[in-house]
């Protein structure tokens, strides 16, 4: 799952989900069949799921299946009725007779419901940009029970089979293969087969009309789906997976091992992107027009959801407290087929930047990286799971040497195949295979909540490292630049204090860890010069190294000395972060950088002149941009910047009546009217909320009004509000809870309140925050 932390507010709730202590299984699911109709205009669904299980223990007189606000009609176990009942998120099947280990038992659930999660039915008018309704699920975490009674839990693994009946002129697609397509006068059904063995939150069904793109590996389909009209924009955002399909295979030595891989793009997301097994669902936001490249990339997306087919479907965290199994390695591998594209220098700044969210999502998340002290299985998403679990993996790796680490995680994955792991388990396995003793490793990266914290100072000849607790045990080099050249010194850091001798270097710059591969804070208690910093940097080891020069003294750097490396870079990462620290006295090289021919370095000039003084010439050039670029992402750019500058409201006004892919351009030409001229964006909010024309302008309307509120005794920004509420998509229904919070009218919590106990727990999160603030209220 690719999160999409910025929207997603983490704060404490109760939740109906399944706690850490859930009750062990007591059955093994081996095959599940969903036979299910999908009435786009109700929203609702009816069919039967038929649960095919073995008992774990002898003398088992009940079942219980996870089942969320179902309605349940009928049970039959092996072709007869019994008896049953529904309490909370259980379904308890009582069986007419005892079965045990050895008794095959087929559980056919007849039910029907309008699943509030799990299953999301978007409308046509919700659905920008597409041009019809979408249906499609999302089970992580435990979201599958609220569409299909059966095991909802990460550690079991099932086959399945989906045999889903849609109106006519729909598309379906499901895990594994398409085993046949009945076309009726009105429904057409499509029955999908998943002949390996995976996790129940990884089911997936996406249905509305689609088109297909197509490549492939070998004889192994690689495909895409987008809504019809978004063609040129789906081979934008996927075209070259295939490429990366037999990198990763030969990367971690294990083959693509499924039927198909398979991409879609739905509406109205939660997330970036859901790795279900065969057919990952990508959000519809990613799309873009080829054109577009490279300045709009969401390779990493693509990346990220295709390496959990190997991590998090073939094999699967056996609890979410071991959640890193899935998004660390999924977050690890990108930077390898990094790598491959651009080079060793590219690979080590991805690997940088890895470092950089791992640690800040250590200190988020203050927690191991194993735990089980959560409330809800989304508490364990978070930068310390998806970064901080990659940055292990990248410290692994250069403790046991790349060679030896791509081999032991062959082993592991071989040995693991279509199961579920534990971190033990892993450790275990790489252990194994390495020859190597690694409980010191585990034990301080995983069961430690914390990372390094060093700072470096001089006293007499000798360089000082101390550390705060946690206290880490850490093998790195300390490098000293004298006379031209670096020297290198081993350092093996233990305990609060470490004295590193250094006679030799009394006048030397030095810097710890010089080719970056401890994720960690360093600090140095003399700061260097902008001169010294210019030195190391063009002499800097890697483009890590340079990335994390800039980080700690690049505002150090002249004018003068910023435009020398930027001449000299050539990764174009790094550029762009040096376009960033040009200012006055460069005017002159970011006018010129407005031509530059690399569309990267001329969106970092762009955006770099918002935060300076307007410049008629400067202006002259973006407005062009603005005006005449073919890249929706440039024109964005040059838009805020002059949305910055400007002192009317003459270009938001041009914005808000200017089409584009996402419906960027009018979302910013709204907020600034609202921020200048609050009584027009008041009345232009309130006429976007009942226009169905672009649903991401919608919310962004029901956002802005929050603040706005209402004026002269009207209620109408209230009122549109709540009836987003009850009519509104996911997206903007979120949203408009948000906003009632802000509105700041105790009147709101009525209607909230129902939302507390949401199917979704993002809605339930956003209501909790809401009526307890509302209730503050005098």
């Amino acid at each position: 799952m690719w999160l999409q932390f910025a929207i997603l507010p983490m704060v404490a709730l109760t939740s109906t989900q399944s706690p850490p202590n859930r009750p062990a299984r007591t059955y093994d699911l081996i095959h599940l069949k969903v036979d299910l109709g999908l009435d786009f205009e109700k929203r609702a669904i009816s069919g039967t799921a038929t649960n095919l299980l073995k008992p774990l223990r002898p003398g088992t007189k009940k079942l219980v299946f996870d089942c969320a606000k179902l309605k349940v009609a009928a049970v039959r176990v092996n072709r007869k009725a019994v008896r049953f009942e529904q309490q909370g998120e259980s379904l308890t099947v009582h069986l007419a007779t005892a079965a045990g280990p050895k008794d095959a038992l087929s559980v056919d659930i007849s039910y029907s419901g309008r699943p509030e999660a799990g299953l999301y039915f978007v409308r046509k008018q919700h659905a920008f940009p597409a041009k019809s309704a979408v249906v499609f699920t999302q089970g992580e975490c435990e979201d599958t029970r609220h569409w299909i009674p059966t095991y909802d839990y990460p550690d079991d693994r099932t086959t399945t089979e989906t045999v889903i009946r849609v109106p006519k002129n729909n598309f379906v697609l499901s895990n594994g293969k398409l085993v046949e397509v009945r076309k009726g006068a009105d429904t057409w059904t499509y029955h999908w087969r998943m002949d390996q063995p995976h996790s129940t939150y990884l089911i997936s069904v996406v249905a509305g009309d689609y088109v297909q793109g197509r490549e492939k590996w070998g004889t192994l389909p690689v495909d895409w789906y987008v809504p019809r009209g978004l063609e040129e924009e789906g081979r934008g955002a996927f075209a070259g997976t295939a490429d990366m399909v037999k990198f990763f295979s030969e990367l971690t030595g294990l083959k693509y091992p499924f039927a198909k891989y398979s991409q879609s793009a739905v509406p109205d997301f939660m997330f970036g992107g859901m790795e279900n097994t065969t057919c990952t669902t990508q959000t519809i936001r990613c799309l873009h027009h080829p054109d577009e490249h490279p300045l709009e990339d969401w390779s990493g997306l693509v990346l990220h959801e295709l390496a959990h087919q190997w991590f998090g479907d073939t094999v699967t965290c056996a609890t979410w407290s071991h959640i890193w199994i899935n998004e660390g390695f999924a977050t690890f591998l990108p930077s390898f087929y990094v790598r491959k594209r651009d080079g060793e220098d590219a690979f080590h700044l991805s690997r940088y930047g890895t470092f950089q969210g791992g640690f800040g999502g250590m200190m988020a998340a203050n927690r191991p990286m194993v735990s089980t002290k959560y409330q809800i299985p989304m508490d364990m998403f978070d930068g310390n799971a998806y970064p901080g679990g990659a940055s292990r993996m990248f410290m692994l790796m250069h403790e046991l040497g790349e060679k030896v680490f791509w081999k032991s995680v062959t082993d592991f994955l071989h040995a693991y195949k279509h199961k579920n792991a534990t971190t033990e388990q892993f450790f275990a396995s790489v252990g194994k295979s390495s020859g190597k003793n690694l409980d010191a490793f585990r034990k301080q990266w995983f069961y430690t909540a914390g990372a390094p914290k060093l700072k470096l100072s001089r006293e007499g000849e000798d360089i000082i490292i101390t550390q705060t607790a946690p206290l880490f045990n850490l093998k790195t080099q300390i490098a000293f630049w004298q006379n031209g050249k670096w020297t290198r010194r081993p350092v093996t850091i233990a305990g609060p204090t470490t004295k590193v001798p250094a006679t030799d270097f009394s006048n030397a710059s030095y810097i710890l860890d010089p080719d970056v591969w401890i994720m960690g804070q360093i600090d140095y208690s003399g700061e260097l010069s902008g001169t010294e910093c210019a030195e190391l940097f063009v002499s800097g080891v890697n483009g890590a190294q340079r990335a994390r020069l800039l980080d700690r003294v690049g505002n150090r750097l002249s004018q003068q000395q910023v435009a020398d490396l930027l001449e000299w870079e050539k990764l174009v990462d790094l550029r762009t972060r040096l376009v960033g620290l040009l200012g006055a006295g460069s005017e002159n090289l970011l006018l010129r950088l407005l031509d530059h021919p690399d569309k990267r370095i001329v969106n970092a000039a762009i955006a770099k002149w918002a935060g300076m003084p307007a410049d008629d010439e400067a202006k002259r050039g973006i407005q062009s941009v603005w005006t005449t670029s073919r890249s929706q992402a440039l024109r964005q750019t040059a838009l805020s910047t002059l949305l910055a500058w400007s002192q009317d409201l003459s270009v938001a006004e041009e914005a808000l009546n200017t089409p584009s892919l996402h419906d960027s351009f009018r979302m910013a030409g709204l907020g600034k009217i609202c921020e200048k001229d609050p009584e027009r964006g008041r009345m232009l909010c309130l006429a976007i909320l009942t226009d169905d024309s672009s649903e991401p302008l919608r919310i962004e309307a029901v956002r802005r009004l929050g603040g706005l509120k209402d004026a002269n005794g009207s209620t109408a920004v209230f009122d549109g509000l709540v009836a987003t509420l009850e009519n509104g998509s996911f997206n903007a229904r979120r949203t408009a809870i948000d906003s009632l919070k802000q509105y700041g009218d105790k009147r709101a919590i009525a209607h909230i309140q129902p939302f507390l106990t949401h199917g979704m727990h993002f809605m339930r999160r956003v209501a909790r925050s809401a009526v307890d603030e509302l209730g503050k209220l005098p």
